[in-house]
């Protein structure tokens, strides 16, 4: 269930939203489908959910003036200190273990990029 982020969700519908034809078209390539959420904030679980916008925020600023290698060791290492040990706030269970749960049913992603629409 993703947010109804403006740039994928062009009008948010529980039955029948309208996609970024962008949008659409990488859902598709990765054989995904958006769930977008209900508009209502009425009931918190049924929102969709962003995942440590501060972690984000702290991570962007550390790489200003890193380089590609630096950034991806600092990001290999908070993924296996941090992250993955991190118990959730909604499942009260470590990430790790839900993800070791949730691999064997996980496909592997599609061979080559992307195809993009065209710059008008």
């Amino acid at each position: 269930m993703l947010d109804n982020l403006r740039e994928g969700v062009l009008v948010p519908d529980i039955y029948d939203p309208t996609l970024n034809p962008l949008y659409r078209d990488v859902l598709a390539h990765y054989g995904a489908v958006a769930m977008p959420c209900r508009i209502s904030r009425s009931r918190p679980q049924r929102q969709g959910r962003i995942r440590c916008r501060s972690c984000a925020k702290d991570t962007a600023e550390r790489f200003a003036l890193r380089t590609l290698e630096e950034a991806q060791a600092y990001l290999d290492h908070w993924g296996a200190t941090l992250a993955d040990t991190r118990i959730h706030g909604t499942t009260k269970r470590q990430v790790a273990a839900m993800f070791a749960e949730e691999k064997p049913t996980l496909l592997p992603l599609p061979a080559g990029a992307v195809p993009l629409l065209p710059v008008r």
